[in-house]
């Protein structure tokens, strides 16, 4: 058997737009003095679109189609807060992501033989873990810092991504 391959470099550019709405409510339920459970029920609708790409610099251009995803998806958890001292806690999240609704469009390759439309609902999982550890301190009254690693699966089976996030609060 002989294989023939061709493999070059290009350039292309494409356009993605991500939209999000979020709402969450929450029990704060203060266990003692220094520790917190925050059972929470979170609605979240989101729309992404990536425009279409085309290779502009090579002799094969690989182009593909508009990619739309749309989700709702409702979040359970709870938020556990424990203050270590006056100025420094530990937060984490454990909760469970389940998409109501999910439609996705798929991905139609073209310019290059052989390549197959890729269905983007194929291996779809419509309910995932999401995991976060987080540290505050604060620095006085007026200033916060936040900051936190979390964990989520995606929908697509096997795939997972990890955030990391800081926020600095200033009260004014």
């Amino acid at each position: 058997m002989t294989w023939k391959c061709v493999s070059e470099s290009a350039i292309g550019e494409t356009i993605l737009r991500a939209e999000s709405i979020f709402g969450e409510v929450r029990y704060d339920k203060r266990i003692s003095d220094s520790f917190k459970l925050s059972p929470f029920i979170a609605i979240r609708t989101s729309n992404k679109t990536q425009q279409g790409y085309t290779e502009t610099s090579a002799n094969n251009p690989l182009t593909y189609n508009t990619i739309n995803i749309q989700a709702d998806t409702l979040l359970i958890g709870t938020h556990i807060n424990k203050s270590l001292s006056d100025r420094f806690a530990i937060n984490t999240v454990l909760g469970l992501e389940y998409d109501t609704s999910y439609n996705a469009s798929s991905i139609a390759p073209t310019g290059i033989n052989g390549l197959t439309t890729v269905n983007l609902e194929s291996d779809y999982e419509d309910k995932r873990a999401v995991i976060a550890l987080g540290f505050d301190y604060d620095y006085d009254q007026e200033k916060k810092l936040i900051t936190k690693i979390q964990y989520n699966k995606l929908p697509y089976s096997g795939m997972s991504e990890t955030t990391f996030y800081m926020n600095l609060q200033f009260a004014f």
